[in-house]
């Protein structure tokens, strides 16, 4: 480092502790505390305060003892924000092993932790000291710290304790990050473990060993047949040591860190001998069985069994070690279906499907290949959708499960998953028997629907193309029930959950098949069933608009691929299609919107058939389509008739009834005069592609199109529009080099012909002249240089680094002086025109508008960095004339 550098370095450190004096004082206050929130995120990125913090060190112990002591004491009134900053930075400097000591020396870690601990401290206070904690386990001494004070306990505590969300949030985020540590530094975490799951233990449940391969080991496979004889009595303290455990486990696997090794569900007997715990079997021995804390401790039994299955699996690697945990899963199911509690199975099969693809991930084990793991995802589906069928008679007799599935293979799948005596009793409280809670049946189908959903990321393929005919036979029930019932709020939410589950179904598929299948075309028909206009439910209409457009995106565009013949494949969509355009008439504007899509996405079809086009788009339905792009009172649904017509324009089967000059006269105008940005930018969309598709057509009066969208260049003052006039000029650019035979820009081809060059030099240059003259010069110099946008400015240097290309693959800058000179402020023939010379010195040649370009950049990455924000405390504090002035900084 220079002398010169080092000076500045040292400067920012006094800058730092001269904030750190001001933000210390009685009479500093700031209307809110974002500032200093952004002076420590800065503090903790900047180099520079890092490699001068040994020289800093006496006066920010000073500042810290001075600031601590009257703060302790009450001779010191602090503003809020300030305590909260104080705590983080105490954590800062103890980040590093000096900075550590030289604090511990003074107890000043110690010391913070008595002012936190006083009663009834701010929320903020507690958070901001958990995260200090948490950076003193960077190194190794400070974990040993923490570790031997244990303060860790009162990070752990805290959120047992508090019902702030945020602090029991960082007693989460430090418990993970600790456990972490202890694996890393290769210390034990029994203690840890001992302390949180204190409760567990006391149930004669867990344990907590650090050796875990004798307890591997000498544990079968097979489910244990000796029964839990506890009484387990959970109180509140054993729901949150579960639910605790379970978010640090969700915590650890986020960064795919390995869950702990110590924790076995193993109880002691009246012997003394310790045998597995059958999952179900403490369930039925505990007072919680009825209550929806026991879903969450059902959880965190099932991650200790798979973790400690894959545990196994390295102990024995040729045997599934997930076959028990497998078992006991399996045993928690039966025992919830035995309770009739079709919830918590969902909840139970999403949780198992989604714990085994974490932990697989952690563990970096491949069971995709083992037929048992295959098996247990198969099963788990037909679990899923047992509320399906089982249910599903509440929707009318004729659905009834036991009258149309009772012989077939799912039927038997079940009795061999559930057992014959658990089916018998479904089928003594099916609705077809007794009078049953109608809500409750369905929210039992609806809780299925939402495991589903959740399940899907987890199963094989081949299981998710099955799930589509169970939901369309769902769906087509509900939908039957809702048109000859009066329709309840609850039937509503089934309808659009069974549709959202299509839908993700659909996408789900496309990924993997390209053919469109049976079930697809049932579910299209039932879906344009669902849009009747008899349907007056915006929420039902608008779900079913999205299932439509995914179904047009995927497989109708795959059935087009591989048809034998696509005309006669495509008629009876159209027809369909055609058939609910009276949607477009929808007081909603998502309804009118979202028919759009469909109608755009359906449009690109029209390039591989014609008659497809001709069918569902008649004159009357493009005619309203176009008088919806500038007379709808919504401008998305503007924009989305005018992005519909982007498409449109790219086949010329519609130009018989609304000719591309109508098109371009629309656009324009909407461009100069529309009052919102995203109608504006739609239309600059569309004159691009009228623009490419009618090369050799003119589309309006001479210049007219090319002064507009210089105007939105000059004139508009949103960057999304100034970018799409942008990319209207690149196109300009792009027809009139291929107008003139250009080559295109490759490394390859040289002009190793003098008399190629010469050619080819000519060609650019009229080029240029035409564009000079047509204002796409002048374009992308005033896109360089706005002055309010610099995406703006990215945008124009893509295109002026493109044309740079072209002079360095012909060398033509030398030759531009055949051009006529117009200097860019000087009165020309036209507004429009810039000279073609000066383009070239002035972005080719000179390169100031990079310079200056660069070091907007460097201002604005500047302008939010720790000596901007140090500069800026300490002149707000010099310039101080009153109270009102602790505003001064709100604009952070």
């Amino acid at each position: 480092m220079d002398e010169k550098m080092s000076q500045a370095v040292l400067d920012k450190g006094q800058n730092l502790i001269s904030v750190l004096n001001i933000i210390s004082s009685e009479d500093y206050s700031v209307s809110d505390d974002t500032i200093l929130d952004k002076l420590f995120v800065n503090l903790e990125k900047s180099a520079a305060i890092k490699d001068v913090l040994d020289l800093l060190y006496p006066e920010i112990v000073n500042w810290l003892q001075e600031t601590l002591y009257g703060w302790s004491s009450g001779e010191r009134k602090l503003f809020h924000g300030v305590k909260t900053f104080i705590f983080r930075f105490i954590g800062y400097i103890c980040s590093t092993v000096k900075g550590h000591k030289i604090l511990q020396e003074k107890n000043i870690p110690s010391l913070a932790f008595e002012l936190v601990k006083k009663e009834n401290a701010e929320p903020s206070l507690v958070v901001a000291f958990i995260d200090s904690l948490r950076m003193l386990l960077k190194h190794h001494d400070g974990y040993i710290w923490v570790t031997n004070t244990k303060i860790w306990r009162y990070a752990v505590t805290s959120y047992y304790e508090s019902k702030s969300i945020y602090i029991k949030r960082a007693s989460l985020t430090f418990t993970s990050s600790y456990l972490t540590s202890s694996s890393a530094y290769g210390t034990s975490s029994v203690n840890i473990f001992t302390f949180i799951c204190e409760p567990l233990i006391e149930n004669n449940i867990l344990i907590v060993k650090d050796i875990y391969e004798d307890v591997l080991t000498s544990t079968s496979n097979e489910e244990k047949t000796i029964l839990f004889d506890n009484t387990v009595d959970f109180k509140n303290s054993g729901f949150k040591c579960a639910s605790y455990l379970c978010e640090v486990f969700e915590d650890l696997s986020k960064v795919n860190a390995s869950l702990p090794t110590n924790l076995f569900l193993v109880y002691q007997t009246k012997n003394g001998v310790e045998e597995s715990v059958i999952l179900s079997d403490v369930l039925s021995h505990s007072s919680i069985y009825q209550r929806p804390e026991s879903e969450i401790f059902s959880l965190l039994l099932i991650i200790i069994e798979l973790n400690n299955g894959l545990l196994k699996k390295e102990v024995e690697p040729y045997h599934c070690g997930l076959v028990k945990a497998y078992s006991q899963v399996v045993s928690l199911i039966k025992y919830y279906a035995a309770q009739f509690n079709f919830k918590a199975i969902n909840n139970i099969c999403v949780y198992a499907l989604r714990w085994r693809a974490k932990l697989l991930k952690i563990h970096k084990h491949d069971h995709d290949m083992c037929s048992f793991c295959d098996s247990f995802k198969e099963s788990i589906m037909y679990f899923v959708t047992a509320c399906f069928h089982l249910h599903i008679c509440c929707f009318g007799n004729s659905y009834c499960f036991w009258k149309i599935d009772a012989d077939t293979n799912f039927h038997d799948k079940l009795q061999q998953l559930m057992g014959m005596d658990l089916l018998r009793a479904y089928s003594r409280e099916c609705c077809c028997v007794k009078n049953a809670n109608h809500y409750l049946s369905v929210q039992y189908i609806q809780s299925a629907v939402l495991g589903l959903r959740r399940c899907l990321p987890y199963l094989r393929r081949r299981y998710v193309s099955l799930l589509v005919r169970d939901v369309v036979h769902t769906l087509l029930a509900a939908f039957t029930y809702y048109g000859n019932n009066r329709p309840e709020s609850y039937i509503t939410s089934l309808l659009v959950y069974l549709l959202h589950l299509a839908g993700d179904i659909i996408e789900w598929n496309a990924e993997f098949t390209i053919v469109d299948t049976t079930e697809n075309r049932d579910l299209y028909v039932l879906v344009l069933k669902i849009l009747n206009p008899s349907v007056k439910n915006e929420r039902i209409t608008i779900t079913a608009l999205q299932v439509l457009n995914k179904i047009v995106k995927t497989h109708l565009l795959s059935g087009v691929l591989f048809a034998d013949d696509n005309d006669e494949y495509l008629i009876p969509y159209a027809k369909d299609l055609s058939n609910r355009t009276k949607q477009l008439d929808s007081v909603n504007w998502e309804i009118r919107d979202t028919t759009l899509e469909v109608y755009q996405n359906v449009i690109e079809l029209g390039q591989m058939t014609a008659p497809f086009v001709r069918t569902l788009f008649d004159d009357s339905l493009l005619k309203q389509i176009l008088n919806m792009a500038s007379n709808d009172e919504s401008s998305y649904v503007r924009a989305s008739a005018l992005n519909f017509y982007s498409s449109a324009v790219r086949t010329t089967l519609l130009d018989h009834t609304i000719p591309p000059t109508v098109l371009c006269d629309l656009a324009l105008h909407i461009v100069l005069s529309d009052r919102m940005p995203l109608v504006r930018q739609a239309a600059c969309n569309l004159i691009s592609a009228l623009y490419v598709t009618n090369v050799q057509k003119p589309l309006c009066e001479e210049n007219r199109m090319y002064e507009v969208m210089l105007a939105a260049i000059m004139n508009d003052l949103n960057w999304e529009v100034k970018n799409a006039a942008l990319n209207f000029w690149q196109c300009t650019i792009d027809k009139h080099l291929m107008e003139e035979n250009v080559p295109i820009i490759s490394s390859i081809l040289q002009c190793s012909k003098i008399e190629q060059r010469k050619d080819v030099t000519v060609q650019i240059i009229r080029v240029f002249k035409k564009l000079s003259e047509i204002g796409c010069l002048k374009a992308i110099w005033r896109g360089v240089t706005d002055i309010s946008d610099i995406t703006v400015c990215n945008t124009a240097e893509n295109i002026i680094e493109y044309l740079e290309k072209i002079d360095k693959q012909w060398n033509i800058s030398c030759d531009f002086n055949l051009c006529d000179l117009k200097e860019p402020g000087q009165d020309s023939s036209s507004p429009m025109h810039f000279s073609v010379q000066q383009f070239a010195v002035l972005f080719f040649e000179d390169k100031k508008w990079k310079e200056t370009l660069e070091s907007r950049r460097q201002w604005i990455k500047s302008c939010d960095n720790l000596s901007s924000i140090l500069s800026d405390i300490m002149s707000a504090a010099n310039n101080k004339t009153g109270d009102h002035d602790h505003n001064a900084v709100d604009c952070y």
